[in-house]
């Protein structure tokens, strides 16, 4: 019995060290498994640490070629690339030195806006639209613009859009374009001046120029965008539509005004306040015209005795845009015309008149003018008599000879 028991009690001990023997070389299966994946981690890093130095060398050959773009560029390289890119477009480019008595007339949130005169003794206005800031421009940017130039040039061929002329690039390498002089100023300024002396047939005529030039944009798929009596230039015998988007599109310089990057508020369309999100588009101009087409009948701006303060500004905003504000009809405004304005401004754009409408109902009450709501008599034409002589000024879009007849009125009440 002794013997059994102590042979049972090996056959136990055995199986207990066979099983620790067993477990032993598990372990070490699992501890040279995970040396394996350890190399093959330490491996994988070492690929990786290969691959940074690489980029961080790119990098720095990148930032080394950025640092020469910005400090190292010859502008006189520059203004011969800019050259070579628009000499097929059709687009002028004047050396600076053909202009003098340069001098500045703004400097807003869009660019520093100076006239100048040519060798040739012109008027013109040239406006930066890229300021150099010292760094090169990229030749992608570059032909991004050099294009909208050339939708510009083409579109300045109409009587009342001012006239782009070509570019320059002034001492300092920043870009200029070069506009047509308006001798009258802008419409706002215009208006304050000699609203007592226009007559019905003349505020007609100059809705009419506006309404012909803004019909031509729409018909090239270009929205202004801007559209306020401080953006319609006098010029000569007509009225003229400036600064649209597409110009501002062009200029890089930024601006804390939340107006020159928005618009003024009294012309923008309401939509846009109700969500910052609303794509403006051509009935949002329809929209500024209407409030234009009603100023032209004032004289004043729209809501000009709201202050400039901030939260006025904003209650105004709010007052426009949700609680449907709009300007009252002046007396003695023909109640066409007034239909005319108010289906323009319609909160709802899809109840706005598009640019044909309003053309052939301004065209049909400038060739048929009829005052009986205004209990006065005029002609179709505009008959001006001074001294001897007799002016018959018939209306024709984009020829208000506005010019000529403020200035016989203001001879004869002298």
């Amino acid at each position: 019995k002794s013997i059994e028991k102590s042979n049972q009690e090996y056959e136990e001990k055995t199986k207990s060290i066979e099983k620790s023997n067993q477990e032993y070389e598990e372990k070490i299966k699992l501890m040279e498994k995970s040396n394996l994946e350890v190399d093959k981690l330490k491996a994988e890093k070492t690929q990786m640490e290969e691959k940074l130095k690489m980029v961080q060398k790119e990098m720095q050959m990148i930032q080394a070629q950025e640092y020469q773009h910005k400090f190292s560029y010859n502008p006189q390289e520059e203004e011969e690339r800019i050259k070579r890119l628009i000499e097929d477009k059709d687009i002028n480019y004047f050396e600076y030195s053909n202009f003098n008595k340069i001098e500045n007339i703004d400097e807003g949130g869009f660019g520093i806006v100076n006239k100048a005169k040519t060798n040739d003794k012109k008027q013109v206005v040239l406006k930066c639209f890229i300021e150099r800031k010292n760094s090169k421009i990229e030749d992608d940017d570059v032909k991004k613009f050099v294009k909208e130039l050339k939708l510009l040039r083409t579109i300045s061929s109409h009587d009342n859009i001012n006239s782009f002329l070509g570019i320059t690039i002034d001492l300092a390498g920043n870009y200029i374009m070069i506009l047509e002089y308006a001798n009258g100023g802008n419409l706002r300024d215009y208006l304050k001046e000699n609203f007592d002396l226009l007559l019905w047939e003349n505020k007609i005529q100059m809705a009419l120029d506006i309404i012909y030039g803004l019909k031509y944009l729409h018909s090239k798929g270009i929205i202004h965008k801007d559209l306020h009596s401080k953006n319609i230039l006098v010029n000569n015998d007509r009225l003229l539509i400036a600064d649209f988007r597409l110009t501002k599109k062009l200029t890089v310089a930024t601006s804390n005004s939340t107006e020159n990057r928005i618009g003024i508020i009294e012309y923008v369309d309401p939509q846009f306040y109700k969500n910052i999100n609303y794509e403006r588009g051509k009935k949002s101009d329809i929209y500024s015209l209407g409030v234009l087409l009603w100023e032209i009948t004032s004289g004043q701006p729209p809501f000009h005795n709201f202050s400039k303060d901030v939260i006025e500004r904003d209650i105004l905003r709010y007052h426009i845009s949700h609680l449907n504000l709009r300007e009252k009809p002046i007396e003695g405004t023909p109640s066409k015309y007034k239909q005319l304005y108010q289906n323009c401004w319609n909160d709802d754009p899809r109840k706005r008149p598009d640019i044909n409408q309003v053309y052939d109902e301004i065209l049909n009450q400038s060739s048929q003018f009829n005052t009986d709501d205004t209990n006065t008599q005029h002609e179709d034409s505009l008959v001006v008599s001074n001294s001897s002589n007799k002016y018959n000024l018939n209306l024709q879009p984009g020829h208000s000879n506005l010019c000529i007849e403020i200035k016989l009125l203001k001879e004869e009440a002298n």
